[in-house]
């Protein structure tokens, strides 16, 4: 018998599996507001590139309303990011994590891993953010007919 995960989806013992990343560059004034990463993502990485360091970096949120905010993404069905309404959920900043040459921040991909950036000033900004995603079986078993704007259906089939 094949093994299956806590509700009994089969998994494949050599399925193929690979870390989706990007080499980003912030330039100053970019800002992305509080948001969660695609659905797909267990974890995201950061890997901060930059040679000085900044009271500039990633900030991270508390949530006064955290059960609404689940039941708001779970009902929305979107794998792609969301960037929830601040002002209903009660978030507010809990801690940036500074720029520093060769820094990692790690993180679990939950609908509360609320997070955001803003460079205001400064040179350029580089670093590389990698993605553990749900192996493929899981992905196409769980998010089955979730939303996907990049998708030609409007429904999430697997990843482009």
């Amino acid at each position: 018998a094949k093994a299956q995960d806590a509700v009994g989806v089969p998994l494949e013992p050599m399925e193929p599996h690979s870390l989706r990343g990007i080499i980003q560059c912030r330039y100053p004034g970019h800002v992305q507001k509080p948001h969660v990463d695609k659905a797909t993502t267990i974890f995201t990485f950061l890997l901060y590139l930059t040679p000085e360091s900044s009271r500039h970096g990633t900030t991270l949120y508390s949530i006064a309303h955290r059960d609404e905010l689940r039941e708001e993404w779970r009902k929305r069905r979107d794998v792609r990011v969301w960037f929830p309404d601040t002002t209903i959920y009660g978030i507010k900043e809990a801690r940036t994590l500074e720029y520093r040459a060769n820094r990692v921040v790690a993180f679990l991909n939950l609908c509360t891993s609320l997070h955001a950036v803003a460079y205001p000033s400064g040179p350029p900004r580089y670093a590389i953010q990698n993605y553990a995603d749900f192996a493929p079986s899981i992905r196409r078993t769980y998010f089955r007919n979730w939303n996907d704007p990049l998708s030609p259906t409007g429904e999430y089939k697997g990843d482009l």
